[in-house]
């Protein structure tokens, strides 16, 4: 047992006999740790513990010595910090175990080698002692490492920035600081033995200036290229944040016009023709996402406590132009009047004048230019005009005490409805007014004996098709039961008929809305529930169509559009929901889901549908202090067409090249074939293709011309016709092969077709003098191309190979691309220059062609051609399209992935829009023959769907974000007029007069 113990204390200490003498000493005195003979643990660690723990504040002779080893690599002063970095790793990679053969001639070796550490043993390098291995071991290399600054990250040019990765400078004067750290660190190494006399002194001053006169040159040419860094990282950014940001749309906005503006003065400095050309073209991309997904209108911030109520009114008057208003109200007790229109022309109600305490309730008179307003301060109503001045008014008394809690005006005006506390008592008024005497008269009605008025927490009025008749739904408290009465006015008295009771199921409701028409009711509960009710009335039954449950959001409050073709709902949690009710009331779908950050919304509605500029505005406001207005109108976009039936494929022309109205190509499932304008978004605008009989044709695959100007269908006979976009057949195939399944076509007439049995490719023209196999044997082709002059075909096939062809059905280079997986598309692009995949494994890749790839062919066909090199590879892609080499945006991919999402690409990578359609997976896509739209179809389930979408240059993109941000930048200057203080940044758009 002791001599394997003093066996294992030799491996550790050597020849080093004070350390032999401690490491005996301590095992004695810790003889009952040691373990038996075979197991050395024990002494590993004792010297572990008592020997090599807190070394580097030893005073032992061993701990001295291995104090000099460290300070001879790290803090030798002739040693560069990149230089022991180095050796540090160095010695890290033979403590690992490799065995490195010594170079006398390497700077970083002959560092490691005169600390001592390491020793040279039959030309290796090896550790110098045992005992170094457990001193200096992994972890104090890595602390070691961790210490040590660097003045630049190498001495290389210092300007290595950005490589593509997502690194970012953000902060020109810290380059240039660097830029110095640098110059100087090479001054020391290189002068650092120079002695300082006279002459040197002289030389050093010159070497300063040339250094000085290097770093201004340097910077002119490195400040722009870090400038264009920083802006395609700020358009990055922008798009990154947007769905993260809370609340804060408009300031997204607002980022992404400015990096826009920026990217637009460098385009017209630099006077480039080709915007894709210049190296960032990132504020494209997020001004085109922004605009794409944005709602947020404007924001008002005049309120000094939470926002109880909003309402919308339209303004009364002979224009044809009538504006718009919004009314909000708080726990500041004043109240606001925001004329949409002109912003310039809002006014405030102030507190002092209202005095009505905690405003709970604003909201308009219908049809009149009168806004009422409740607080509970006391049960009393108080009118206002337009201009926020007082309109004297003359009513009963309301309440003896507590405070109304409900105010509801018929659509028309006349009546009234309010509860009030503490016993929730329903009252209905006659509402007169006095336009010249400027006089509201209240005049209470009484309600049927058998009608109870008492514990009500809820009342919703509709008028019915403009007569004085009336829908008047309650809801008693803690009732989960709402009724419906037909209620008409009879000199002071309400009579109520049909009256029906139904009950919701829900708890708590909080909120009822009836839709303008009165054909629905919305209701809304604490638990979160949500439930549409459409109106039978005839039959005296309301029957429940749709519930929507949302488990997140509590005491919910909802409103419904105008038109009833939308709910909005919000809560506690500050977000809001909206689901559109169209074309079905039975299927309603989530369709927004919106973070406004206002904290617990107190208030929720809709715009009226009477109003000039015919938009949906949605205003909210709640704990913030903040009246947001958000704008809708983007669910009310209708696809470009909608299919009963299912789409098999798409594909764009135009009718000629004189010619160049759009047309779109559909290909049913069933066979059918239609043509459609592109440019009309009428779902009439179509035609079936038909033979000369007037037959309708069906057909297996269309395939579009590379020139735009025709397209090929197969039929069900295997016949293969060529027809232009004028619905006019041109050429037809003569012989006809019922196993083709498949067409592409050439510039010139020809065509390839793949059968649908053995996917066996030939080369055919419509002539039928022409029918050449592509493939080998054992090739199974699934997809081809022309290249653009129609000099060479390129096929894929199952086992991932693109195999290249001439016209005479040659192979001219095989496996010149390989795929991890079979080839479902290969095209080449209009110049010429790059080939574009996608595998099965839904991952496309662009390939860059050699230069000279075509002249070197038709110089020698047997000519050994270069590879392709991978350009760039996008993932989860199902169909690519290319754009052609007309239109401002050239050399563009569009990419659909098996979801909703296209998004286009320039051929180095970068996005430049991104569209969503409104279905479950995507079919295929197209560019149009002009640039100017990229189209999409895709199943919906229940239908499919063909979106177009206009693609849009920098120019549009910013006059549409100065168009949105317009009425914010207005309310901006109004609210700096109001509060005496002036701007200090300029409006990014052009301003509006006040």
């Amino acid at each position: 047992m002791f001599d394997c113990i003093y066996n294992r204390i030799l491996h550790w200490a050597e020849d080093d006999r004070l350390l032999i003498d401690r490491l005996c000493h301590a095992a004695l005195n810790n003889s009952s740790t040691m373990q038996q003979c075979g197991d050395t643990q024990g002494v590993d660690e004792l010297v572990n513990i008592q020997i090599i723990n807190g070394w580097e504040n030893g005073n032992e002779q061993y701990h001295r010595s291995w104090i000099e080893v460290k300070n001879r690599l790290i803090n030798n002063v002739n040693n560069e910090p990149r230089d022991v970095n180095s050796a540090l790793k160095l010695y890290e990679t033979i403590l690992r175990g490799y065995e490195l053969a010594f170079d006398n001639e390497n700077r970083i070796q002959n560092i490691l080698l005169s600390s001592k550490l390491v020793k040279t043993e039959n030309e290796k390098l090896k550790i110098a002692k045992r005992i170094y291995e457990l001193v200096f071991n992994r972890d104090w290399v890595q602390q070691e490492i961790k210490k040590i600054s660097f003045p630049f990250p190498d001495y290389s040019i210092p300007i290595r920035i950005y490589s593509g990765s997502r690194n970012k400078v953000n902060n020109v004067a810290e380059v240039i600081k660097q830029v110095f750290i640098y110059v100087c660190c090479f001054l020391r190494r290189r002068f650092r033995r120079i002695r300082l006399n006279f002459d040197n002194v002289i030389r050093y001053m010159i070497l300063s200036a040339l250094v000085f006169v290097f770093i201004l040159i340097l910077l002119s040419l490195i400040v722009e290229p870090i400038n264009n860094i920083k802006l395609q990282s700020q358009g990055e950014e922008i798009v990154e944040n947007f769905d993260k940001s809370i609340g804060k749309q408009l300031d997204s906005l607002l980022l992404s016009i400015k990096s826009g503006q920026e990217l637009q003065k460098k385009l017209q400095k630099k006077n480039y023709s080709q915007i894709l050309e210049y190296p960032a073209i990132s504020p494209i991309y997020a001004l085109q996402y922004v605009l794409d997904n944005i709602y947020e209108k404007n924001r008002f911030t005049e309120h000094e406590a939470p926002v109880r109520s909003v309402n919308f009114g339209i303004e009364q008057s002979k224009e044809k132009q009538k504006d718009q208003w919004l009314a909000s109200a708080g726990e500041d007790g004043s109240g606001r009047l925001w004329n949409l229109s002109h912003i310039s022309t809002s006014k405030l109600i102030h507190p002092n004048n209202i005095d009505q305490g905690n405003i709970k309730i604003i909201t308009f008179v219908p049809q009149k230019n009168i806004i009422a307003t409740v607080g509970d301060k006391e049960p009393i109503i108080k009118f206002w005009d337009l201009s926020g001045i007082n309109i004297e008014s003359k009513q009963e008394q309301i309440y003896s005490q507590g405070e109304i809690t409900s105010a509801n005006f018929s659509p028309d005006g006349k009546l009234l409805a309010t509860i009030g506390s503490p016993e929730n008592l329903l009252k209905v008024w006659q509402v007169n007014y006095d336009t010249t005497a400027k006089l509201v008269k209240l005049t209470e009605l009484k309600l049927p004996s058998n009608f109870n008025i008492l514990n009500i927490n809820t009342i919703a009025f509709c008028q019915k098709n403009n007569t004085n008749e009336y829908l008047l739904v309650t809801l008693k408290n803690a009732s989960s039961k709402v009724k419906l009465g037909k209620m008409s006015v009879l000199d002071t008295e309400i009579v109520i008929s049909d009256e029906i009771e139904q009950d919701t199921q829900q708890k708590g409701i909080k909120s009822l809305n009836f839709s303008t028409d009165g054909s629905l009711i919305v209701t809304a509960a604490k638990d979160g529930t949500i439930k549409v009710w459409n109106l039978h009335l005839n039959s005296k039954n309301i029957s429940l169509n749709e519930t929507i449950i949302t488990n997140e959001t509590k005491e919910l409050i909802v409103s419904i559009s105008s038109d009833g073709k939308l709910i909005a709902a919000a809560g506690e949690n500050g977000e809001i929901q909206l689901w559109r009710l169209a074309p079905k009331v039975e299927k309603v779908d989530l369709d927004v889901k919106l973070n406004a950050n206002q904290g617990r919304i107190y208030s929720i509605n809709f715009n009226p549908s009477n109003n000039s500029q015919n938009k949906i505005y949605l205003a909210t406001g709640g704990e913030d202090e903040i009246v947001k207005l958000w704008e809708m109108s983007k669910l009310y976009q209708k696809p470009f067409a909608e299919f009963s039936e299912k789409i098999r494929d798409i594909g764009l022309g135009q009718i000629s090249k004189s010619d160049q109205r759009q047309r779109l190509v559909i290909l049913q499932e069933d066979g059918k074939i239609q043509v459609r304008n592109l440019e009309s978004q009428t779902n009439e605008d179509f035609k079936y293709l038909k033979d000369y009989l007037g037959n309708l044709i069906t057909a297996k695959n269309i395939a579009i011309s590379p020139d735009k100007d025709h397209f090929a269908i197969v039929d069900m006979n295997g016949c293969v016709q060529l027809w232009n976009f004028s619905k006019e057949p041109t050429l037809e195939l003569i012989k006809k092969d019922k196993n083709i399944a498949k067409v592409i076509l050439s510039k010139d007439e020809k065509f390839v077709t793949v059968s649908e049995q053995n996917r066996k490719a030939k080369l055919r023209d419509f002539g039928g003098n022409l029918d050449r196999p592509i493939n080998d044997s054992q090739d199974e082709v699934t997809s081809a191309s022309f290249s653009p002059n129609g000099t060479l075909i390129a096929t894929g096939n199952t086992k991932g190979r693109i195999n290249l062809w001439n016209l005479k059905g040659e192979s001219i280079k095989k496996n010149f691309i390989r795929l991890n997986s079979e080839v479902i598309s290969v095209k080449f692009t209009p110049d010429s220059n790059y080939i574009v995949t996608i595998g099965r494994n839904h991952e496309m890749i662009l390939w860059k062609l050699a230069e000279n790839f075509f002249e070197k062919i038709s110089e020698n066909e047997n000519v050994d051609l270069p590879q392709a090199k991978e350009v760039f590879s996008k993932a989860d892609i199902k169909t690519a399209d290319i754009s052609s080499q007309d239109g401002e945006f050239k050399n563009l991919i569009a990419t659909a992935d098996n979801g909703k999402l296209v998004k286009i690409w320039d051929f180095k990578g970068r996005q430049l829009a991104q569209f969503s359609g409104s279905w479950n997976q995507t079919i295929n896509i197209s560019f149009s023959p002009n640039g100017k739209y990229i189209v999409a179809a895709g199943d919906n389930g229940d239908n499919d769907i063909v979106e177009r979408w206009e693609i849009k240059n920098l120019d549009s993109l910013l006059s549409e974000g100065c168009d949105w941000v317009k009425d914010y930048e207005d309310y901006e200057d109004y609210s700096l007029k109001l509060n005496n203080k002036k701007r200090e940044k300029d409006r990014l758009c052009s301003s509006q007069t006040l």
